[in-house]
């Protein structure tokens, strides 16, 4: 089959049109993001130069993720990255898709301006967004990071190493397969309850990555019974509705709620 030829400009207002008519909110920043990540040029350099030519690899390769973002592929998957924290990640289907919320984890730990080295374990990590972000924030810190899927490990590596960080990975589901011997203990585990309806990208994402029982909390309740060091910090991520109970498990189990900032809390094991 025979491809019109097309420049820059054309490509855009027509993505842009397609995306808009599948009702993509995102149909113009989206459009963008595609023709950046198949000509290997910046916004600006395309803008500067709107009547390039595209050459048929080019169009052929931009027709196919267009296709998949109009099934609602995210687009994050199909340019495989993400920006974390001021970093860029690369990531695929096998993870998770970065959040702007998830920062607070990131800010809440400076917040609480720890001194010393800390020994810090990142439980579920992903994509590694959190263990290489505080790696890179504390390079004296022994970071460890664990997540119960080979593929999830796998892309976690590949940031590490392309950041430039070194971090112990480990595949283990919560501490089954390591001991609870931290100073900090960061989890971002799965809290979505199993029924609440969710955007059709996110349908796209690991699902055992988001949903965790009738009330999202399934992951957690056996996190909490899990043997803590005393005078070790809890950070984790829930829904706003779910802080309640979040805060009562905490009680039960011998932390004290300390800070919060949007869906992170922080716990102290007291007792």
């Amino acid at each position: 089959m025979k491809l019109n030829k097309k420049n820059y400009n054309e490509w855009l207002l027509e993505a842009r049109k397609k995306l808009t008519k599948a009702g993509i909110p995102s149909a113009n920043l989206d459009a963008i993001l595609l023709l950046e990540h198949v000509v290997k040029k910046n916004i600006e350099t395309i803008l500067t130069y709107p009547e390039t030519l595209l050459d048929r690899f080019q169009i052929n390769k931009l027709e196919k993720l267009l296709k998949k973002r109009l099934r609602h592929a995210p687009i994050a998957y199909l340019v495989n990255k993400k920006e974390f924290y001021g970093r860029e990640f690369y990531v695929n289907n096998n993870v998770l898709i970065p959040r702007p919320e998830t920062e607070s984890f990131i800010s809440l730990l400076e917040k609480l301006s720890f001194e010393k080295k800390q020994k810090l374990i990142d439980l579920g990590t992903g994509s590694g967004i959190l263990a290489v972000t505080v790696k890179s924030l504390h390079p004296d810190w022994d970071v460890t990071a664990i997540d119960i899927s080979k593929k999830a490990l796998k892309v976690a590596r590949y940031n590490a190493k392309r950041i430039g960080v070194e971090i112990n990975f480990k595949k283990s589901n919560l501490f089954n397969s390591i001991d609870n011997n931290f100073d900090i203990v960061i989890a971002n585990l799965p809290y979505v309850p199993t029924k609440l309806p969710v955007l059709n990208e996110v349908k796209k994402e690991p699902q055992v990555a988001i949903f965790s029982g009738k009330d999202g909390l399934n992951l957690y309740r056996n996190l909490f019974k899990s043997s803590f060091k005393k005078d070790s910090f809890l950070f984790l991520e829930s829904l706003v509705s779910q802080q309640k109970n979040i805060n009562l498990l905490a009680d039960k189990n011998g932390f004290k709620a300390i800070a919060q900032e949007g869906l992170v809390s922080v716990f102290k094991k007291t007792k």
